[in-house]
Order: structure tokens, then sequence, then C-alpha cells
């Protein structure tokens, strides 16, 4: 599955920006590693955009936002693999309007 998606918010910035687009799919088999950049079914606070931090022993994976304006690892707490729906492959930069 391919995913389309409008970063709202800063948490992500630098790297993913307020009005920026994203693609994301949804790999046939989920390998996921830390640095990779996810949306995923957050039970708490739904659909969200962040890069993959640590992934413990038993297998669950703890996110983080790139930028300072964003929720903590240990406020999102652990998610288990079957949450992450898609992982980036591209990124397209809002055009800045002056």
């Amino acid at each position: 599955m391919i995913y389309l998606r409008r970063i709202n918010g800063n948490s992500m910035s630098p790297t993913l920006l307020n009005g920026d687009y994203i693609v994301a799919f949804s790999p046939l088999q989920k390998r996921f590693s830390v640095g990779d950049i996810v949306i995923v079914n957050h039970p708490q606070f739904s659909e969200i955009i962040k890069r993959i931090h640590y992934i413990d022993e038993q297998g669950k994976f703890w996110l983080i936002g790139d930028g300072l304006d964003t929720l903590s690892t240990d406020k999102m707490g652990a998610i288990d693999i079957t949450q992450i729906l898609a992982k980036l492959c591209w990124h397209i930069k809002a055009k800045e309007v002056v």
C-alpha cells in the first residue's frame, strides 16, 4: 500500500517541515531499522510520523521526533511492528510562499 501524507506540525523538523509531503509504502516484508521514518497507527496519538529510535530485545519499537516540538520517547511508549503502517520513501518539500 502507498501512503501520501502532508506534514502537520514541527515535530520532525528540520527533516520534515510543516506543509511538506511524504510518500511512504508498506513493505511486503516488514523489516525496519533504527533511523527509518515511519507512519505509525499509535493507540493514543492516532496516526503519527516519527523516526525509529531504538528496537528493544522484545522487538518493540521506540520512536522519536527530530524536532524540539515533539512527544518524548517515554510518552509515546514502545510500539509493536503491527502498528507500523509504512516507511518513508520520498519527501516532497513544500514551496515557501514569500
